[in-house]
């Protein structure tokens, strides 16, 4: 997602500084452009706006509130957007924290998978300060067609938990609902054809839709290989929506069951694969064996 998102920031004109742990990585974004950066330290010397993509919400704790952080480093005027997806207990953390340390803070997660990262119309969800989300829309507006002012600082979290909730389930419902169609003798093209353009359509199943040889970007068409998000991932995110159901007693049946599969999944089976291979634990392996995944 970051790979593709930098090339659209420097197709804009946007002077880009690029630090990740992995030297692959700025290695990568090097050969695309980007600057490459030592460390926190030497982006904050050469930004006034900083961009943050982290794996999960302890690492996000570490980069913004370590003794070498954001916080602690940036200078007072640098505008910093957290576009990690974490649990709504973190962002409220990093709001209090950046507010005691002065810092201009807002959160910025994004919706629209590696194909609105590549093509640059991703949604951003903005939690922040009137003046500060008109600050990044310049910036968030090269790498995404929506720009969504969510409300106050959180209110991008808060509903990043909220879209990624529906999309988990909703493409677990329509793989058991395929994996049904499958034992009653109907193949996968024409159940594409018909609901995909029927009242079962969704973004979430016409994009990812998880039996193979249909759609040619869908993982499911690659054996679900070179994943655009790893099931490791969606099932932090479905956690971290789980705890927020639970601080506001929600009732959440359906992200319950969700939530579980994806668990079980990656306590049993191969979490190097997109997370759309969860689908497979319904038992569309029997009928494309070559398909890697679970549901034999």
């Amino acid at each position: 997602m970051g790979y593709r998102m930098i090339g659209n920031l420097l197709r804009h004109g946007h002077s880009v500084w690029v630090f990740d742990s992995d030297e692959s990585a700025r290695v990568r974004v090097a050969q695309r452009g980007a600057s490459p950066a030592a460390s926190l330290a030497d982006v904050v010397a050469n930004v006034d706006i900083v961009i943050t993509m982290l794996p999960t919400p302890d690492v996000s704790l570490q980069i913004y509130e370590g003794d070498a952080g954001l916080l602690a480093i940036a200078p007072r005027e640098t505008l910093l957007l957290e576009c990690s997806t974490v649990d709504i207990g973190t962002i409220e953390r990093l709001g209090k924290s950046a507010k005691q340390a002065g810092a201009q803070l807002i959160d910025a997660p994004l919706t629209g998978g590696i194909e609105g990262a590549e093509a640059g119309t991703l949604t951003f969800m903005v939690g922040g300060a009137i003046a500060d989300v008109a600050r990044a829309r310049p910036v968030l507006e090269a790498m995404g067609e929506r720009i969504v002012h969510a409300g106050p600082f959180g209110s991008g979290c808060k509903m990043k938990l909220v879209n990624n909730m529906i999309c988990a389930t909703n493409l677990m419902v329509a793989a058991e609902a395929l994996t049904l169609g499958l034992k009653l003798g109907l193949e996968a093209q024409p159940m594409y054809e018909v609901i995909g353009n029927g009242t079962g359509q969704s973004w979430v199943f016409n994009t990812y839709y998880p039996l193979p040889g249909v759609v040619p970007g869908a993982a499911s068409s690659r054996h679900f290989a070179q994943p655009t998000f790893p099931a490791t991932g969606m099932a932090k995110d479905m956690r971290c929506a789980l705890d927020a159901a639970r601080s506001v007693d929600a009732i959440t049946p359906l992200h319950d069951v969700a939530n579980s599969l994806l668990k079980m999944y990656c306590e049993h089976f191969d979490t190097t694969l997109d997370w759309t291979a969860v689908s497979t634990i319904f038992g569309s392996r029997r009928y494309f064996p070559e398909l890697p995944g679970a549901g034999k």
